[in-house]
């Protein structure tokens, strides 16, 4: 993914990106190696699994917005100031990509004037997943009284159509989605 991100996509032949599922597909996976192990009782510790992952990501979530504000009482224009107390506070919240969508801006245009707390989009979004993946998972087994055979069916196609459904998106779009 960091190769990815650093040069050009590989392309398969249709012209689409050679890793648009790669990133969806290692967070669903990495779920599985924090919250699903708890369920093994029919129980998932929640309030345990946030907690830790509080704790994991918070600091160095901290060090960042310090970094930025050096950045950004240093050497920022005004123009860069413009947006950047509601980029951070966003950011601080894990809710950085509603506010870039929120300011209108497509994706490619994120990368025309990029705001120094961009990288916190990819991250508000895998928060938001890791708050809201484990309700889901304990409102199935509730649903399904704790059949875990249920459960990895319902997941599974879920997964296959959540691919599927992105794979459809992409195809129309390709050119808006690379910059």
């Amino acid at each position: 993914v960091l190769c990815q991100a650093i040069g050009p996509a590989e392309r398969v032949e249709d012209g689409r990106p050679a890793h648009a599922a790669q990133v969806d597909l290692e967070r669903v996976l990495g779920l599985a190696g924090g919250a699903l192990p708890h369920a093994r009782s029919g129980r998932i510790g929640l309030k345990r699994f946030w907690a830790r992952r509080f704790r994991r990501l918070m600091p160095a979530s901290l060090v960042c917005l310090v970094g930025v504000l050096v950045f950004a009482a240093t050497v920022a224009t005004p123009a860069q100031l413009v947006d950047l107390r509601g980029d951070m506070l966003a950011a601080l919240r894990y809710v950085a990509n509603w506010r870039f969508i929120a300011d209108g801006a497509s994706y490619a245009d994120l990368f025309v004037a990029p705001s120094p707390v961009l990288h916190f989009w990819s991250l508000a979004i895998e928060e938001q997943f890791y708050l809201l993946f484990p309700l889901v998972v304990a409102g199935l087994l509730a649903a399904v009284r704790g059949s875990r055979r249920v459960l990895t069916a319902v997941l599974a196609f879920a997964t296959v159509a959540s691919l599927a459904y992105s794979a459809v998106l992409v195809a129309g779009n390709v050119d808006d989605l690379i910059p």
